[in-house]
């Protein structure tokens, strides 16, 4: 959240960055600090590679920097006015809001008896009290079965989560004087990934993004990388059927459900994404067969990486992040 106020109580450990040793000047301590990061850059397996990371990354933390700095505009009554509209009343004393408990209360009703929507666990055991085996709530197996439930419960879950995530509280810690200020972290993650250091800002719901306006004389311009993850895949791998789907100048995803998928553009979406980052569950798991037959070389690039990381062995990316 933006600072605390004047006179807040004090973390226990505030962050701060690593001591010099005394005496030390900080211009030349820096100086050699960059010089040995040259020395180790020339001794990577591809040097013109990892001097491609070293420089993305640190443009990426001056931009991070920036976009702290600057915020996002955002308009807090016209999030508190989605909210309204789509949770209803709010109740006091941290109660659910008045949509939530009216779904619940047609959750209960289907099942004919008390369940709570927000516990996973009771939710379960009232589909197996229904004779419905169930492994999870998530919405991909909810949707597969037929129980008057199913709709209130989708529909619960998708406001439970508006309302925890981006609801009230959110906007009272995150907004400050029309600017949404999140800590964003490039090389968050192990592969690289850019994070934030809370307020979910790689997150934000469509419905919420409503609350994002530009400021009189300004106008936002949106980007996308176009399905940038299985492209890259397809130029690392080298996998000649990946290649030729990705440089079709078509819609990739459209292409590939075309030769793979019956022309089931969500499937195929679904099915590469789930190879790309790994998934072990769910329908991406069950359309990976025929990826495989497709594309063999772009999935064992992908198996390889992950195999390798199961044995204990380095995974490195192309760039040379380990």
């Amino acid at each position: 959240p933006p600072p605390r106020a004047a006179g807040g109580q004090p973390s226990l450990f505030e962050p701060g960055p690593p001591p010099l040793p005394p005496g030390a000047d900080p211009l030349e301590a820096l100086l050699a600090v960059y010089a040995e990061q040259l020395v180790r850059t020339e001794a990577a397996e591809h040097p013109d590679r990892m001097r491609l990371l070293t420089t993305a990354e640190s443009a990426g933390m001056l931009i991070a920097a920036e976009m702290r700095r600057a915020g996002v505009p955002w308009s807090a009554d016209r999030h508190r006015e989605l909210l309204d509209e789509l949770l209803g009343e709010r109740y006091p004393g941290g109660l659910e809001p008045q949509r939530l408990v009216e779904l619940a209360d047609e959750v209960s009703r289907a099942f004919g008896t008390r369940v709570r929507p927000d516990l996973p666990a009771e939710v379960v055991k009232a589909f197996a009290r229904a004779g419905i085996a169930l492994g999870s709530t998530r919405a991909w197996e909810l949707e597969r079965i037929d129980h008057p439930a199913v709709e209130p419960l989708l529909r619960y879950k998708k406001l439970y989560r508006l309302h925890t995530a981006h609801g009230w509280a959110w906007l009272q810690s995150w907004v400050r004087e029309g600017r949404f200020r999140p800590e964003y972290l490039p090389g968050g993650t192990v592969s690289g990934r850019w994070t934030t250091n809370g307020g979910g800002a790689l997150q934000i719901p469509k419905v919420v993004r409503r609350a994002v306006v530009a400021d009189p004389g300004w106008r936002l311009v949106v980007a996308d990388a176009d399905q940038m993850e299985p492209r890259v895949l397809a130029a690392i791998s080298r996998d000649p059927g990946l290649m030729e789907v990705a440089g079709s100048g078509r819609d990739l995803y459209a292409t590939l459900s075309d030769r793979a998928f019956s022309g089931h553009r969500e499937l195929a979406k679904l099915a590469l994404l789930g190879a790309v980052y790994g998934q072990t569950s769910g329908d991406g798991l069950k359309h990976l067969a025929a990826l495989r037959r497709r594309f063999p070389a772009a999935v064992a690039y992908v198996d390889d990486a992950a195999r390798a990381g199961e044995e204990g062995r380095l995974v490195r990316t192309w760039l040379g992040r380990t």
